[in-house]
């Protein structure tokens, strides 16, 4: 390539508002040319990505498209720790992070939902983007009302829940997609919540592999966190890390809204980060982080020992061994050999054996300690020091018990942490010429156990059995076709069985599971197709009822009928294809055995990059980098999209609904949408004007 080029390059670099040399600046190191007269070796990394992309007409060997926000993206994920990301505010002008935020907002049924303004993400197009695009890159945006709302708790109570206005939600994803390019590799690895790649599997698949051994439990649980998290604790841990005022402004303005309170009272929000806030679960790790950076500082401290310490009882009964075999007596040494195998090898009261181990999932953690009891209380009575004092929160001192990990079962993220019981192996050792059967008793791994009274007591809440787990007729699906009720049926069981995965008892409770909600809704086919017992509905609907009931003749079945929807969907302009779906796991053969695999101890999601090719070589990219480029490519396709009707591209906005059975009366767009199995449609002005009847403003 040409200096002439490079040149030409590097100009069309700086026009887009990414100047090359403001990537990072180090702590201490401002910005110098190097001695031999060339930038720095980041600097021109990324010089050489951007050209690659250029000269492969800005495509990677996949064919998909790489921009010059993708790049730049690219290299502040490659920041290292102690660098801070600078000139984030260019970011804001790039249109594709507007369309990746519509994309992801668009999938999410709560874009349905009103904020302050009333408005919803009905009726969005390019332009009204573009539009809020320009107002925030000029600095005159202004942040909407907040309406709050109350939300009942599984447990009991009231949670808060904020809902912003949609230009707020859309303006919120933008800079949530920028910080989390920023923070996600400085996070630490014992924080699995609201992160991509981790999920409370992940969480719990830490726990089976560091906390064996682990003597006593501290279930932590910070009080109120969302509500309390200190917007100064999260404006300087925005500057340590981000050099770039303007952009920090937004972030920390963008927190202080104004808040429409359920009394109908407009309040200041000065403190906290709203449930319900795009960035808000994000932002709240940014704020904990200090608080998993200090635990790490306290496991440095208190690990001591590479092992345990051989356990005496153990040697002397050993001793024992060797002394009868020397004095020629086989009988005492396979008796003392016995007794051996019952001991444990190492001694569990070595005190210079001292372990902590911690994970957390949102405001939840936990901390297991290898040692005396003293130990953990005294780290407990520091966690809580640290909170109040450094992040200003409180230690809910209810919630947060020490539990002695032997004969205890500690509930965390609807699962139940055991210690298992000692295993008794029976194998046979040849012994003076003689095959003997030796009994061997080793400790137990840990076990993840399903959280029973948890999950019997959702599905009560539900209507599917009773608190005792007795199934009950549940008639809130007494109005549904079969196919519709049995689907809704299968989703439910999968869901619970695939959050349970991990479980060492998946395949009995997901047994129970399936038992309650079939007998559930067997009960309510019987009184829907007036059949007598449950027994003539699997006779008719098979054992997984996916066989279609029908009423006796001269009866009438109550509420639709699998027969009605297909009727009413042919008047519709559509056509309701596919088998009829069965519930699953009925056979506990079925039933697929639980992943007991622990988290590979050099795990990292950022590892699970892909990778392109270009000709300056190949340049690695991380997995949520480049669903954010697919989100980005899908916006733009349904923004500047032609009419559904008319096929104009002029004034298209997109319309979308929560479900497809809250389209009302028989208008060309609802036969669309139903033949389509469409949530979302491209309507011109016109078109959208001719067809109102359906709009959601």
């Amino acid at each position: 390539m040409t200096k002439y080029k490079t040149h030409l390059l590097r100009q069309r670099v700086r026009s887009t508002g990414l100047p090359e040399r403001d990537l990072a600046i180090v702590k201490r190191k401002p910005y110098t040319t190097a001695a031999d007269g060339k930038e720095p070796k980041s600097v021109r990394k990324v010089i050489q990505t951007l050209t690659a992309h250029s000269n492969n007409g800005g495509r990677t060997a996949s064919g998909t498209e790489v921009s010059k926000w993708y790049g730049r993206l690219s290299a502040l994920s490659r920041l290292e720790k102690h660098q801070r990301a600078r000139s984030l505010w260019a970011l804001i002008n790039e249109r594709d992070l507007w369309a990746a935020a519509y994309q992801k907002l668009a999938a999410s049924p709560g874009s349905l939902t009103r904020g302050g303004d009333k408005t919803t993400i009905d009726g969005y197009s390019m332009k009204i983007l573009d539009a809020l695009r320009n107002s925030m890159y000029n600095g005159t945006y202004k942040f909407g009302i907040t309406r709050r709302v109350l939300i009942p708790k599984p447990q009991g109570g009231r949670r808060p829940l904020g809902v912003p206005e949609f230009r707020d939600r859309v303006v919120q994803e933008v800079f949530r997609s920028i910080l989390e390019t920023v923070f996600e590799p400085r996070f630490h690895s014992s924080s699995h919540g609201f992160r991509p790649g981790r999920s409370q599997h992940t969480c719990m698949r830490q726990i089976r592999r560091d906390f064996r051994g682990t003597k006593w439990f501290i279930e932590g649980d910070i009080s109120k966190c969302f509500d309390e998290i200190n917007h100064d604790t999260i404006r300087k841990e925005l500057e340590k890390h981000i050099q770039d005022k303007r952009f920090v402004a937004l972030v920390t303005r963008g927190l202080r809204t104004k808040v429409l309170m359920p009394d109908r009272k407009l309040e200041d929000l000065t403190i906290g980060t709203p449930q319900g806030g795009i960035c808000s679960p994000l932002l709240s790790n940014i704020a904990l982080n200090k608080f998993d950076q200090f635990i790490a500082r306290l496991k440095s401290r208190i690990d001591r020992g590479k092992r345990r310490k051989q356990n005496p009882e153990y040697i002397r009964a050993y001793g024992e061994v060797t002394r009868a075999r020397r004095a020629g007596d086989p009988e005492n040494v396979l008796e003392r050999r016995r007794y051996t195998r019952t001991l444990q090898y190492g001694d569990p009261k070595d005190s210079e054996f001292l372990r902590l181990n911690y994970v957390r999932y949102a405001d939840d953690f936990i901390i297991g300690i290898t040692g005396p009891r003293a130990l953990a209380e005294r780290v407990r009575s520091l966690v809580q020091r640290f909170l109040k004092q450094k992040l200003k929160l409180r230690l809910n001192e209810e919630k947060t018990m020490i539990t002695r990990a032997k004969g205890n079962k500690v509930p965390f993220l609807g699962f139940l942490i055991q210690t298992g019981p000692k295993i008794s192996m029976i194998f046979k050792r040849r012994y003076g010429g003689k095959w003997r059967t030796v009994k061997s008793v080793r400790s137990g791994d840990l076990r993840l156990l399903v959280d029973n009274s948890k999950v019997i007591k959702a599905l009560a809440n539900k209507k599917f059995c009773t608190q005792d787990g007795s199934p009950r007729p549940c008639f809130t699906y007494f109005q549904d076709p079969q196919s519709y009720t049995v689907a809704k049926a299968k989703s439910i069981i999968q869901g619970i069985d695939n959050y349970y995965q991990i479980a060492n008892n998946r395949r009995a409770f997901t047994s129970r599971v399936v038992y309650i909600i079939r007998d559930s809704i067997a009960r309510v086919f019987a009184a829907k197709f007036k059949l007598r017992t449950r027994r003539q509905v699997y006779a008719k609907g098979g054992k997984d009822l996916s066989r279609p009931i029908d009423v006796k003749t001269g009866k009438t079945a109550i509420g639709a009928t699998d027969a009605q929807a297909k009727t009413w969907a042919k008047e519709a302009g559509g056509q309701i294809k596919g088998p009829m779906p069965k519930i699953p796991y009925v056979k506990y053969g079925t039933i697929p055995k639980p992943t007991l695999a622990p988290l590979p101890q050099s795990w990292n999601p950022l590892h699970q990059s892909y990778e392109s090719h270009t000709p300056y070589g190949t340049h690695k990219h991380l997995e949520f980098l480049r669903k954010l480029n697919v989100r980005s490519g899908r916006g733009r396709t349904a923004l500047e999209g032609v009419c559904a009707t008319c096929e104009s591209s002029s004034n298209v906005e997109m319309h979308h609904v929560r479900a497809l059975k809250d389209l009302k009366g028989k208008t060309l767009v609802e036969r669309m949408m139903i033949a389509t199995k469409r949530k979302s449609i491209p309507l011109c002005w016109s078109c959208h004007k001719k067809h109102h009847g359906w709009s959601h403003k």
